[in-house]
């Protein structure tokens, strides 16, 4: 009776006790389901935050920030490939030359390894390097900035001429003249032990230097987009990474230029003539050689005072060997050009005057200006040292103006390959 009413009681339902812990049973499937989707979503999340800050936030935070300028962390480090892939390109060229013609045998080192040496230092200091490249990279900024101010310029075909040169690839190049071989006679008269004399008549042909071969197109196109194809897959350095590169340097020039034509061409100028004295530099009481010197100089200063004269004293007795056989005559010259004590006496004597003896680091001179023109005509170097000067004059300005903040760190260099290494001695 007892297993018949058990039966039908499961035939009418679970009983209470079933009922609660089913439920029970349920609730705590869906809690850790719940649980298990929280800690499956707080895992993707941050797997999710780790790979947006990897390969887009990072890539893309500034590695150099200021007043309109903006470096990328990628830009930069594709700059850095770049440019030290050249550095090791040259440093391969340089120890093929040296395996070619063999070690440098000057003391202390020859061209080769002064130049092998200084590659490989950066090479061996990434870091430094890439704070180079970095503030290059910024220099980039502000001159491209000032050159847009100044309404330069690149061209497509400019840039594509640019390249073309880089390559070594010329078109339409001015023709070779036919070059034929040249026949060369040598004629002699010998004459005999006998008396007898003779014409000997000697003909060779001389064969002309062969010409340069020129770079075709097709081999110009074949190198330039093999060279394309090495920067894109080794270094991330794409066909228009290059080509930004060669129109920042092409408008680097353009503003060189420009800002060149903004120096005046004449200046202040004097000429003058000086005497120098120097102390003896093998006396061992360098304060004793000193007075000495000054000694000397005013004995001449009395004598020209008396009216002896300057030209010929300078001839016997200056030390400058650039302008004592021209009585000391030094010429023409503006200011900048000489030492800061030398020109503060040069350019406040009166014409015919004669200065005091005074002292620079060469020694004590005595100076007299001859002649002065307020706006002289520079000389051709000059003029060209003063156009360059003001370019760097002015990035000068700018890089102490710009307001540029660096976010730079070591984890913001990428790794390099091994640089090569010296060829056995």
């Amino acid at each position: 009776m007892a297993k018949r009413g058990k039966a039908r009681a499961r035939e009418a339902g679970p009983t209470p006790k079933e009922v609660v812990r089913r439920r029970r049973d349920r609730l705590q499937n869906r809690y850790l389901f719940i649980g298990l989707g929280v800690v499956a979503a707080v895992i993707i999340g941050l797997l999710a935050t780790a790979l947006i800050q990897e390969f887009a936030i990072k890539p893309s935070s500034p590695v150099a920030l200021g007043d309109e300028v903006r470096i990328r962390t990628d830009d930069f480090q594709k700059r850095f490939l770049f440019e030290w892939d050249s550095v090791q390109r040259q440093l391969s060229q340089w120890l093929q030359l040296q395996m070619q013609y063999g070690p440098d045998e000057e003391e202390g080192g020859g061209l080769f390894e002064q130049q092998i040496a200084q590659l490989r230092s950066q090479l061996e200091n990434p870091d430094m390097l890439s704070l180079q490249v970095l503030d290059r990279m910024i220099d980039e900024e502000l001159i491209r900035q000032k050159a847009v101010e100044e309404g330069s310029q690149v061209t497509e075909v400019e840039i594509r001429e640019e390249i073309e040169r880089q390559f070594g690839y010329v078109q339409n190049p001015t023709p070779t003249p036919v070059i034929t071989p040249a026949v060369i006679t040598d004629t002699k008269v010998i004459t005999g032990s006998d008396g007898v004399t003779t014409t000997q008549v000697t003909t060779a042909t001389a064969t002309p230097r062969p010409t340069v071969r020129l770079m075709t197109e097709a081999e110009f196109q074949q190198s330039y987009a093999g060279t394309m194809q090495r920067l894109s897959e080794t270094l991330g350095f794409s066909e228009a990474d290059f080509r930004k590169l060669i129109e920042t340097n092409l408008l680097e020039e353009k503003l060189r230029e420009k800002l060149g034509e903004q120096v005046p061409t004449t200046e202040e100028q004097v000429r003058a003539r000086h005497i120098l004295i120097t102390p003896d530099a093998e006396v061992e009481d360098q304060d004793a050689a000193q007075q000495e010197a000054e000694e000397r100089a005013e004995d001449l200063f009395n004598r020209l005072q008396a009216g002896e004269d300057f030209a010929e004293l300078a001839q016997e007795l200056s030390e400058d060997p650039g302008s004592k056989d021209e009585g000391g005559d030094l010429g023409w010259f503006g200011r900048g050009r000489m030492q800061p004590e030398f020109e503060a006496v040069a350019f406040s004597l009166r014409l015919e005057e004669v200065s005091e003896p005074f002292t620079t680091t060469f020694g004590y001179h005595i100076l007299q200006v001859l002649e002065r023109d307020p706006e002289r005509e520079m000389d051709e170097f000059t003029l060209s040292q003063r156009r360059n000067q003001a370019f760097d004059d002015w990035l000068e300005e700018r890089q102490q103006t710009a307001n540029i903040e660096r976010f730079w760190s070591a984890d913001k260099v990428p790794p390099t390959p091994r640089p090569p290494q010296l060829p056995a001695q």
